[in-house]
């Protein structure tokens, strides 16, 4: 089973999904991780832009590109994550 590190304890990946992004800012699904500590995010095909405060993601956000990893540690980092395309549809694959 796949590991992450988090506060030096290894932890097993309990979950994953893909997220499609298009033009309305999303985040990730909160029943899936509502008691993870630690997400791994895979941007895939295009460029996205994110949030992390909880607001929803604009073209002012983050710039993520394509093929880049995110990795967001804590319960409240990955339930205020929000991304939106860059310019065209992308997916994040996420553990």
């Amino acid at each position: 089973m796949p590991v992450g590190r988090y506060g030096g304890w290894d932890l097993p990946f309990f979950a994953r999904e893909s997220v499609a992004v298009s033009t309305t800012s999303v985040a990730l699904t909160p029943a899936t991780y509502a008691n993870a500590h630690h997400a791994l995010i895979t941007v895939e095909s295009n460029d996205i832009r994110a949030r992390f405060d909880g607001g929803a993601a604009d073209s002012t956000s983050h710039l993520i590109l394509s093929g880049s990893s995110i990795e967001l540690w804590g319960g409240t980092a990955i339930a205020r994550f929000q991304a939106i395309r860059s310019t065209a549809d992308a997916t994040l694959r996420v553990s």
